[in-house]
């Protein structure tokens, strides 16, 4: 394919490069470790690299929609995209992301995705390697969307693939089950003003939960462990508290 021609191209199909569907004489795509996309292609397939023989760095400046189970456990070490936003209402409309986009991906260490809004259903599911997110504009966070983040760093001999905080400056809503069993223990979403049941259901203890928005935060019961909170350094907005002063602690 010639460089004028590559440059037509906007969309992947579905299950364009899922091992099922592969030719007979392309079977043997499996060692694909450097991922070169279409220079503006704009949408990928549900399913199309649904394939564990492929991996690399994922870069796209055009890409603005993801279908479900695009890149499901294929062996993605690096995500930058940096147009797709997310929250997209059809399957075709610009910013559309399907579920279980990046499941499984094992190898990835680096997701940075700075015009992001929406993290999709199961999105990064098993993503055991994150030792970097950039997701400054993120401000949803849906079912199971970060399931499993970061390895138990017990099992890790470099500390420097553990991701020990998250911060989403923008997040508003978290919704149920999003970081479970995740090993995440400091947490800072300064604009949440919703956060759902078992959404921070970790793995060990949370240390730190900022939420620093002004007015009522709906906040589930049982949105984590008493126990993995009972020593967590809970930091509100001082209009949660009477003297406008301090800083709670959770249990207190």
């Amino acid at each position: 394919i010639t460089a004028d021609e590559a440059a037509l191209v906007k969309e992947i199909p579905g299950h364009a490069f899922h091992p099922f569907y592969v030719k007979e004489k392309y079977k043997n795509i499996a060692s694909v470790s450097d991922l070169k996309l279409f220079p503006k292609l704009e949408k990928i397939g549900d399913y199309a690299f649904n394939n564990p023989n492929i991996g690399g760095e994922l870069y796209s400046n055009s890409i603005v929609v993801l279908n479900d189970y695009a890149f499901k456990q294929a062996k993605i070490e690096k995500v930058t995209l940096t147009k797709m936003k997310g929250g997209g209402n059809t399957v075709n409309y610009p910013g559309w992301l399907g579920s279980e986009v990046f499941f499984d991906n094992t190898p990835l260490t680096e997701i940075d995705m700075p015009m992001l809004e929406v993290a999709g259903v199961n999105m990064f599911y098993g993503s055991k390697n994150i030792k970097r997110i950039n997701l400054p504009k993120l401000r949803e966070i849906r079912h199971k969307a970060f399931y499993g983040l970061t390895a138990d760093p017990s099992y890790s001999n470099d500390k420097t693939k553990i991701l020990d905080k998250f911060d989403g400056p923008n997040v508003e809503t978290i919704r149920e089950s999003a970081f479970r069993y995740a090993w995440v223990n400091k947490f800072s979403f300064p604009k949440a003003t919703k956060i759902e049941k078992e959404a921070l259901n970790v793995i060990g203890s949370i240390y730190e939960l900022r939420l620093t928005a002004p007015g009522t935060i709906d906040v589930d019961d049982n949105f984590a462990p008493a126990q993995y909170i009972k020593n967590c350094e809970l930091i509100l907005n001082k209009d949660k508290l009477p003297e406008g002063t301090g800083t709670p602690k959770a249990g207190d």
